[in-house]
């Protein structure tokens, strides 16, 4: 099984370099045990696709399952943030990491910046995804 889940797992990231969402998601939920890889890249698929709210939704039921949000799985969250011009919620990831105490690099600053940015040119986006206790 362990082996199958690694072939499986390879074909989400597959899958997500080229967007194809419903065949990430399918293969997900074919893994006994999905990674937080396996869950990001399915993420970052359907962020490609314009779902970004899944992919944000996809994540927040990662970490409230017990999994662990590692720094790949917030660059997902940041992208899915920037597709759907969520500013205040990229600000709201950064707070995150730092409770965290994992490195903010520039990358992620810079991120923010854009989102906010983009926010301003296309006026501000609705926060509805934003339905939870302060936490993805």
């Amino acid at each position: 099984a362990a082996s199958t889940d690694v072939a499986v797992a390879a074909a989400v990231n597959a899958c997500a370099r080229s967007t194809a969402w419903e065949a990430s998601l399918g293969l997900l939920d074919r893994l006994s045990t999905p990674s937080i890889e396996a869950i990001g890249a399915a993420a970052s698929a359907l962020t490609k696709a314009n779902k970004w709210k899944e992919g944000l939704h996809l994540i927040y039921e990662a970490e409230k399952s017990g999994f662990e949000l590692t720094k790949p799985a917030y660059v997902v969250a940041l992208s899915a943030c920037e597709e759907g011009l969520e500013w205040k919620l990229s600000l709201q990831l950064l707070e995150e990491l730092q409770r965290k105490n994992i490195p903010i690099e520039d990358f992620y600053i810079k991120k923010a910046a854009k989102i906010y940015r983009l926010s301003q040119r296309h006026g501000e986006a609705s926060t509805e995804t934003r339905t939870t206790k302060g936490r993805l």
